[in-house]
């Protein structure tokens, strides 16, 4: 890997503004899929339209086709988790802020728990899975390589020496993503077996193995 993150595309996700409108779609379309257990391709327009009390035209003004509903519903949060992953890099001045990185996530969890159900655990989408360790990767490799603001060296120097300290950045970048993501399903799957503390605990192990890493 070369010294330019990357993961910059995820930096480009959008969010679509929420309307009413599309709230009712997008939640329509979520109950629908949680309630039956069936992929959205299997819902028709109409029907969605009827389970939303909105107008075909007005589905169409908004949307282009069923998959796009889905779609807006995964870049709504892939764009939080993104946003809230922000802290999870060092500051300027030098504090950590990785634990309001991580309280901001399970915020967005808490309040956000249908459809990381659906996309995570019930129906796991494998775009949204993607996207998400891409948005853990991007974050991630900041903290690791991007150096901080006044320094000559940059982050991978290694005794004086440019270079990673292991040889494979991405392989490092990905098993860390992975192993959250797999964390977070395991926490959906048995809530009463997990606690927030304990999740938050074994966060500040893998960062802090990870910075050692390097």
């Amino acid at each position: 890997m070369s010294d330019v993150n990357p993961y910059t595309a995820v930096a480009r996700i959008e969010a679509p503004t929420l309307t009413p409108t599309r709230r009712a779609i997008e939640n329509a379309l979520v109950q629908w899929m949680v309630k039956t257990g069936k992929p959205a391709q299997d819902l028709s327009v109409s029907q969605l339209c009827k389970l939303a009390f909105v107008a075909r035209s007005t589905f169409y003004a908004n949307y282009q086709h069923m998959g796009q509903v889905l779609t807006s519903v995964e870049d709504r949060l892939l764009y939080q988790l993104f946003m809230c992953a922000k802290p999870m890099r060092i500051r300027e001045d030098g504090t950590d802020e990785m634990m309001k990185s991580f309280n901001s996530f399970v915020d967005v969890l808490r309040e956000h728990e249908t459809e990381f159900r659906l996309l995570v655990l019930e129906q796991p989408s494998e775009r949204f899975i993607e996207q998400w360790k891409k948005v853990l990767e991007y974050h991630v490799w900041h903290r690791l390589f991007a150096g901080k603001p006044g320094d000559e060296k940059p982050a991978d120097m290694v005794n004086g020496e440019r270079g990673p300290a292991t040889v494979n950045r991405a392989l490092v970048l990905d098993m860390a993503a992975t192993a959250f993501i797999s964390g977070v399903r395991f926490w959906l799957k048995t809530p009463q077996e997990v606690s927030v503390p304990e999740i938050r605990a074994i966060v500040v192990k893998l960062v802090n193995n990870i910075d050692e890493v390097w």
